[in-house]
């Protein structure tokens, strides 16, 4: 007979003291699910373990634990559900949630979880210890089926805890101002800098705009250099950003 074991994980922070939490007061537990599908059951044990990336933000909860940046945790649980077959889904209502924290390598007890011990240790569930287990029920989140009656509610995923600091800035609405120059063929084709040997095409390197008095109220300058000469005709777009 075939199974399919589903496995994912929740932490929890130290209960609330003094109208201060020490971190996660009603922990949700991790949204993603792996899954192993074994042939036996018999004399199994789930073995599971955390990547070196997996937490960037938890804080170790022994320099300065309440300054305000990252999370901790005090405890961690494995969510396990062993499911008869293959492709198949698990029961909402039939989860078991087992106890891991003493596990960790490096743990101390009263101290928050440290990153070093979370990703270096191979958490090890034996089946007597599943079968014992109290059942964790997920059905609690309500999150939508797959009935075009749940379209407009979120599902599960579509909205997560973003661990770390925004800034924000007001931004305001930009107006641009085009001005064409058109440069014809008999226009623009010399010019007074010295170096210029009066036979080759010129370059333009830079646009003045002038106003009615003849005043020059601002300076565009190209990316690259345009050559002119009477053979070409063109036309420059002096963009102004408001």
């Amino acid at each position: 007979m075939a199974y399919t074991i589903f496995v994912t994980y929740q932490f929890e922070g130290a209960p609330y003291s003094a109208n201060t939490s020490y971190g996660l007061s009603t922990p949700i537990h991790c949204n993603y699910i792996e899954t192993i599908e074994t042939e036996t059951l018999a004399n199994s044990t789930i073995n599971f373990l955390f990547s070196e990336n997996n937490f960037p933000f938890l804080a170790d909860g022994t320099t300065n634990p309440f300054d305000g940046y990252g999370w901790t945790a005090w405890r961690l649980n494995a969510l396990v559900q062993i499911v008869t077959g293959i492709g198949v889904e698990p029961d909402p209502a039939a989860w078991k949630i087992l106890d891991v924290t003493q596990q960790t390598l490096g743990w101390v007890s009263g101290q928050a979880l440290q990153i070093t011990g979370l990703t270096t240790t191979l958490y090890e569930i034996k089946l007597p210890d599943y079968n014992a287990a109290p059942l964790y029920d997920l059905s609690y989140l309500d999150y939508p089926s797959r009935l075009p009656v749940d379209n407009n509610r979120l599902a599960w995923g579509e909205e997560v805890f973003f661990f770390g600091n925004v800034k924000t800035g007001i931004r305001a609405t930009a107006y641009t101002t085009d001005i064409p120059i058109v440069m014809s063929l008999n226009q623009f084709n010399s010019t007074t800098n010295p170096t210029w040997d009066t036979t080759t095409p010129v370059s333009v390197s830079e646009v003045g705009i002038y106003d009615a008095n003849g005043n020059l109220v601002a300076i565009g300058k190209l990316n690259n250099p345009i050559s002119k000469d009477s053979s070409i005709g063109r036309t420059i777009v002096f963009a102004m950003d408001f």
